[in-house]
């Protein structure tokens, strides 16, 4: 049985967050408040917006988010702060950035000063889940911070994946055991990170020939011993050449690997109304970060660099009574903790850095905001252009980005030889990042302040301690819009 006091939360969020969130947005009133006392966050390894029916893409890989995405709201652009998935796992989890919650790396580890959605569910009195296909992590690494009603790291002793449905169904029995209890859910669904390896029937959804000799095996069929992963970075980085039917059968497998995870959410989506529990539960969908297929010479990967394929992810809410809309402005994943808190009046956390966009689900108006990204460390290999940059590995030899509220992005790597390296696109006339405007002088003041701050962030960046921003930069930051600001 639930305790009292989430039954006060949910009731106080029933009758009175969402209808004001719902008046306020000019809507009407009904004679029974939506109730919503249950939350379903649900995450999906390695997942680009445009590879998505609802974000435009012509292959039809996503007919269940399609259709939760027409049911509520989308909004159009969501970036993620460092295109990994630990440390952008990290940021959604606790609202704030990479360089602060200190995860920097595959292996770091979530401190326990840093608080997650997950605590402050059970501190209310939710009933907090979570599984998630995590194959390479050696252990909770800190992400079970708050579920203690479970937390399942599904591993396998392959290191292979654990397939969505799997991990949905087993979430789904965990729901139907709740009752009418208030809860907090998290799914993360690993299918369509590589290996590009989709079961039948989504192997041939895409590609009419799916089957016989390929030379892709190392890009769809994973990379063992040091050879091949030698000659998986040799693709990776362009330096070796796909011919463009494998490049064409490995893209076609990858969109088979989000058709496959679609139907999975769908089925969990249809398990959970048959439950009862879809009129009372909020479900978000998201992604850790994208993946690049061939952008810029770089294949089958992310992490090195921050063009949109690899920081742009979807983001999907329903909930009973909010409209459905498409959200223009820009928003991040570090924005997701805020908004949850305010929608379930949960308690507010100092350092969060994200800002909460509730109001855009009902309806309202939100300023886009002004986001920074890093990449993470170059990877050991000489074919990757950024390898060899500085040596020691230094912590700060990472690029850094900003990504304004107006489309634009600035893209600073701190540490070449022959000096820092920028660039900039406008994002509107370019979406592809293929026209460097760094030098157009009438972008040149812009420039010039946006690349003087992202180099002061860098050059006091070392990777230790609990937060390397001090309260000076922190203050000029927030005065400027950034961070936590508008």
């Amino acid at each position: 049985m639930p305790s009292s006091r989430a039954r006060d939360a949910a009731l106080f969020l029933a009758a009175g967050v969402l209808p004001l969130l719902l008046g306020a947005a000019g809507c009407d009133r009904q004679e029974e408040a939506p109730r919503c006392s249950a939350a379903v966050l649900i995450t999906i390894d390695t997942l680009r917006a445009d590879h998505l029916g609802c974000y435009g893409c012509e292959r039809d890989t996503s007919p269940n988010l399609d259709r939760l995405a027409a049911a509520g709201v989308l909004f159009e652009r969501c970036l993620t702060p460092l295109p990994r998935t630990t440390q952008s796992l990290a940021s959604i989890l606790t609202g704030v950035t990479p360089a602060r919650h200190r995860v920097r790396s595959l292996h770091h580890v979530l401190g326990g000063e840093h608080v997650t959605l997950a605590e402050r569910f059970h501190e209310a009195g939710f009933a907090t889940a979570a599984f998630a296909s995590l194959p390479y992590f050696p252990g909770p690494q800190g992400f079970d911070q708050g579920f203690g009603d479970g937390f399942e790291l599904w591993l396998d002793a392959a290191d292979r994946d654990v397939r969505a449905d799997a991990v949905t169904a087993a979430a789904l029995l965990w729901v139907e055991a709740q009752g009418d209890a208030p809860f907090f859910l998290w799914l993360h669904l690993r299918d369509p990170h590589r290996p590009y390896l989709p079961p039948a029937p989504f192997r041939a959804r895409f590609d009419p020939e799916p089957y016989g000799p390929t030379r892709d095996s190392i890009v769809a069929a994973g990379a063992r011993g040091k050879d091949a992963r030698e000659q998986a970075a040799r693709i990776q980085y362009g330096v070796e050449k796909l011919p463009p039917r494998v490049i064409e059968r490995t893209i076609a497998f990858y969109d088979g690997e989000i058709a496959f995870t679609d139907q999975a959410i769908g089925a969990f989506l249809d398990g959970l109304r048959g439950l009862g529990r879809s009129d009372d539960a909020l479900v978000l969908v998201t992604a850790d970060h994208g993946e690049s297929l061939g952008e810029h010479d770089y294949w089958f990967s992310h992490g090195d660099f921050l063009y949109d394929d690899c920081l742009r992810v979807p983001l999907i809410v329903r909930a009973p009574g909010l409209p459905a809309r498409v959200v223009p402005e820009q928003v991040g994943v570090i924005d997701i903790a805020p908004s949850l808190i305010e929608l379930f009046a949960l308690a507010p956390g100092a350092e969060i850095e994200g800002a909460s966009f509730a109001a855009a689900l009902a309806g309202g108006a939100i300023r886009g905001r002004t986001l920074f990204a890093e990449s993470d460390r170059p990877l050991p290999w000489e074919h990757n252009p950024r390898f060899g940059e500085v040596a020691p590995r230094d912590p700060a030899d990472r690029l850094r980005g900003l990504c304004s509220s107006d489309r634009r992005k600035l893209i600073l790597d701190p540490f070449p030889e022959d000096g820092p390296r920028l660039e900039l696109y406008d994002l509107d006339q370019d979406p592809g990042e293929t026209a460097d405007l760094s030098r157009d002088p009438r972008h040149a003041a812009d420039v010039a302040r946006w690349s003087e701050l992202l180099s002061r962030i860098a050059a006091r960046d070392h990777g230790f301690g609990p937060d390397s921003i001090d309260p000076e930069m922190r203050k000029a930051l927030e005065e400027n819009g950034y961070l936590g600001g508008q």
